[in-house]
């Protein structure tokens, strides 16, 4: 049995249209340029380093201009430098520490994945690799594309899935057939009225993806241009200066504030209480919240590091001190300094997380109450959040039962409340905290911030 796609000519009128109307912004031409006409190839191993970097950072965190991962890839990191990278003595540690500096997300996981990709290159891949994609620049073929896109997902490159191992042969300029699908290719596929779209999860499934990129390329072939460049229209589509608009599922052009009730107004809160910045943006959150005493505000746990036993390395101990000092500058909260003397402080914060869940289930609307003592205990008495008798004394202060509370802390139930908050940050594309979306009747998600700002800011935003 085969399933096919069937395009009607009013579909294809449409998606034709669609085009025209997005084919000359920026994006589509700089694709054309590069993707089509071959203009501005760099294939040094500085510039592959880069992209593979580019690739992991961009997976499962929103990346658009004005996110925390756009501003890293834009920057002079050093783990973005592969000489840096080579004279680093601790590799995995460098790039933890430059990426959790840079405010992202599953900085272990990534860097971890880009040690074991940096082994294998320097034990000979370098010259596999480089060998594919020269091939591949003077044979631009559909079947050489799917040959190298086979070869990254042979093993070698962990964190690149189907998406991101095509996302890697068109960041360097290579592919012209196979395309990166995510949920903007999906929403404009629904929009266009396909009978089979499947969720953004589903596309992890080679099967399934293969099927919906022919889709693409099918559409592609009909309107005779590349499935890149139809790839650039749907992205280019979506681009809107100030990326306040868009969310997992749909893009909403109009003014998503006009003329909002304030006795059903909803905001969702994506944090985590051992991050520093949220502890910064605590006093500018509660300034904005004064002003909507009816707004319901749910509190998402995003999980800035796993669990893990291993004690902090001295420099990622280095650089969060430092940020410390930073974030004194631009809000209104100080720092016991003293801490990092008198604790062995650990890069895990998923049980901080897990605590202000077991307070929220013991008690309706602790979430805030929870949060704000375990900075509390962190960040002003010095204590050790990462340890459960600190989180103990936190839900005491707050005038929840400490035996409960650890029963609850550590039940099967509260680490799948968890593991749906992970989920609800990954379905925002959040890559840093703190992140405040408004929620509307239809459960769209509007971001106000990505990352620190007053709440001046805010109040601008949410009226504007």
């Amino acid at each position: 049995m085969l399933a096919n796609w069937n395009i009607d000519d009013h579909t294809l009128a449409l998606w034709r249209r669609f085009v025209a109307e997005n084919e000359n912004k920026d994006l589509p031409r700089r694709r054309y340029e590069l993707n089509v006409r071959r203009n501005g190839i760099d294939l040094s191993k500085q510039n592959i380093w880069r992209v593979l970097v580019g690739c992991q950072v961009t997976t499962q965190q929103r990346s658009g201009p004005n996110s925390g991962v756009s501003r890293f890839l834009k920057s002079e990191s050093p783990a973005l430098d592969i000489h840096r990278c080579r004279e680093s003595k601790d590799l995995a540690d460098f790039l933890e520490t430059e990426l959790t500096g840079a405010g992202l997300r599953r900085a272990p996981t990534i860097a971890g994945n880009l040690t074991e990709i940096w082994k294998h290159l320097e034990e000979g891949e370098w010259r596999v690799l480089l060998s594919h994609l020269e091939t591949l620049r003077s044979y631009p073929t559909s079947l050489k594309e799917k040959a190298v896109v086979a070869y990254m997902l042979a093993g070698k490159y962990p964190g690149l899935g189907q998406k991101q191992s095509r996302n890697f042969i068109q960041w360097v300029g290579l592919s012209r057939y196979e395309v990166p699908l995510d949920s903007r290719v999906l929403k404009k596929m629904r929009e266009f009225g396909a009978s089979f779209v499947p969720s953004g999860t589903a596309l992890t499934d080679e099967v399934v993806y293969c099927f919906v990129q022919r889709c693409v390329q099918q559409v592609a072939r009909e309107l005779d241009i590349y499935p890149c460049m139809l790839d650039a229209c749907i992205f280019a589509s979506f681009d809107i200066a100030d990326d306040w608009s868009v969310d997992s599922a749909t893009l909403c052009t109009n003014n998503p504030f006009y003329g909002v009730n304030e006795m059903s107004m909803r905001f969702l809160y994506v944090m985590d209480p051992m991050c520093a910045w949220c502890y910064g943006f605590q006093p500018e959150l509660d300034r904005f919240l004064e002003q909507y005493p009816s707004a319901e505000v749910d509190w998402i746990m995003g999980g800035l590091a796993p669990d893990t036993k291993e004690p902090m390395s001295e420099n990622l101990k280095e650089a969060i001190s430092s940020y410390w000092h930073q974030i004194e500058k631009v809000s209104q909260v100080t720092f016991n300094h003293s801490y990092w003397e008198r604790n062995t402080p650990y890069r895990s914060t998923y049980q901080a997380c897990r605590a202000v869940i077991a307070a929220e289930k013991l008690a309706a609307k602790s979430s805030p109450n929870m949060a704000k003592a375990i900075q509390s205990a962190y960040y002003r008495e010095a204590r050790n959040p990462s340890l459960d008798e600190t989180l103990i004394d936190c839900a005491g202060t707050i005038g929840l039962c400490e035996e409960q509370f650890l029963t609850v802390l550590h039940a099967k139930e509260t680490e799948l409340e968890f593991q749906k908050h992970l989920a609800i940050t990954r379905q925002l594309e959040v890559s840093g905290f703190p992140a405040l979306f408004y929620i509307n009747k239809e459960n769209q998600a509007y971001p106000l911030t990505h990352g620190f700002c007053k709440a001046e800011a805010l109040f601008e935003r949410f009226r504007d």
